[in-house]
């Protein structure tokens, strides 16, 4: 996905800690002619607790997990990977180098990715973006058969 064109949707979500990381993803993101929707925060002075904004992104991907993704910030990038992975459907990645990026798509086939505004610095974190966009998932049988058995938990755990 990076023509942001049809039933695709990219959204960004971040709380106070990673809003600088959010706008220079914005502008790489403009660069690169992808389409999203910025969930919030709007504005880096206001302390903003992450579950609410990466709640808004990760309802989002929970309701067309197959097509759309997000991006979600927080100051270290674990709360947000723990809060949107709370949300049906949703499969969260914490990526960290060029490897988790393009595994987290080819491997588990993740629909959000999670980075930290305090660890990572911009311009690892703006490659690690394009990794995840234009990663397809491998199709493999184990990577399908694991994110059954994933799915399955999910389900189970909600009953």
């Amino acid at each position: 996905m990076t023509e942001g064109v049809g039933k695709k949707m990219l959204y960004l979500a971040s709380d106070h800690a990673a809003f600088g990381l959010k706008g220079e993803l914005e502008k790489e993101l403009d660069a690169m002619g992808v389409k999203y929707d910025d969930l919030g925060v709007h504005g880096g002075g206001r302390k903003a607790d992450y579950p609410e904004f990466v709640g808004k992104a990760a309802s989002k991907v929970s309701a067309n997990p197959k097509s759309d993704r997000a991006i979600v910030m927080c100051g270290t990038g674990m709360g947000a990977c723990i809060a949107a992975n709370k949300y049906p459907h949703v499969r969260a990645a914490l990526i960290y180098n060029d490897g988790t990026a393009a595994l987290a798509r080819e491997h588990n086939d993740a629909n959000i990715a999670c980075f930290g505004g305090r660890e990572q610095d911009g311009r690892d974190v703006k490659r690690w973006v394009r990794i995840f966009l234009q990663t397809p998932f491998s199709g493999d049988e184990r990577h399908v058969r694991r994110i059954a058995q994933i799915e399955e938990s999910e389900r189970n755990a909600r009953r």
